[in-house]
Order: structure tokens, then sequence, then C-alpha cells
């Protein structure tokens, strides 16, 4: 299940509550929490041309506005790193206003040639994609060329909560 978007029901003083009611409004709102999560494509996308041959996988859970999301973007073999700044589909389109991000999330990204890690942070820059940005200035977004030149086996991984649209 992974997705409960029901509104709530407004109870009346001596209602009898039906079978019906009752997984509506109690039943699926707990497995939203405790199934499965929903599979989604994670698509990576760039600014200017759009990279090539990533494994791209991901889950979210949605519980009302609440997304809950999980990627991970594999480079393959014979990958190639497009040109621009990185964009990465999200599953339920968000609650934003530019200027407003309230969401934001972790992110991983691995240089597998290097060995070396580095941190960044994901949020919505628009209703239906995130960006990354990492620590320096709020310019420093991931692209082609950054944090460092992609290639085979370099992976982005992480978690993002935001409100749904």
């Amino acid at each position: 299940m992974g997705t409960w978007t029901t509104t709530p029901r407004t109870w009346v003083a001596g209602e009898v509550v039906t079978a019906s009611q009752f997984n509506a409004n109690l039943r699926d709102f707990g497995r939203a929490f405790s199934d499965a999560w929903t599979s989604y494509t994670p698509t990576l996308t760039a600014s200017t041309t759009n990279p090539t041959n990533w494994t791209q996988t991901g889950y979210f859970m949605q519980v009302g506005k609440l997304v809950v999301v999980k990627i991970r973007l594999v480079a393959g073999a014979s990958m190639t790193a497009g040109s621009g700044t990185y964009r990465v589909a999200l599953p339920v389109n968000a609650a934003y206003t530019a200027g407003t991000e309230f969401a934001s999330g972790g992110v991983e990204m691995w240089d597998a040639s290097a060995n070396t890690i580095q941190i960044g942070i994901a949020s919505p820059r628009n209703t239906d994609y995130l960006q990354i940005t990492y620590p320096g200035t709020t310019t420093n977004t991931v692209g082609n060329a950054a944090p460092w030149t992609w290639a085979a086996n370099d992976t982005i991984t992480g978690t993002l909560t935001y409100e749904a649209a």
C-alpha cells in the first residue's frame, strides 16, 4: 500500500462505525506506515542535456500530504554525464512556492574511482523535481561536473520528506 490520502472523517456522537468506515479511516492510515513502500523511478535529468545509462531506483510512502522518498542512482559502465544541473523526478507533486522550500533531505554522493563521499541536501525546486546542493554556497548544485565528473559506479542515494501539493 504505502499511500493514504483519504480525508479523515468527522465523527458524530453516538454514531455506529461501520467496517468500511473503520477501514478507510483507521486501518488504511496505519497500513500507510507499515506496508511495503511504493516503488517509482526517480528519473535523473539535467537542465541542458540529460545523463544516460544510470540505474534509477526509488520508493516512497505518502500519508495525507506527508511524502517520504528514498532514491538510489547508480552510474552504469556506459553512462554519460549529460550537462547542466541535475534534477531528480519526485513521485508525487510537491506543494512548492519559490523561496519557501521547507522540505529537505540528506543525500550521499560517492565517487567510486576516488573512493570519496560528498554529503548534500535535496529539496524540491519545482513541483515535480528535486535538486541537490552540497556545502559551500547555495549555488553549489550537483550537475554533470559537480561535485566531480561523474563516471561508472558513482552513486547518489538519499531520502527526502516534503508536503504533497
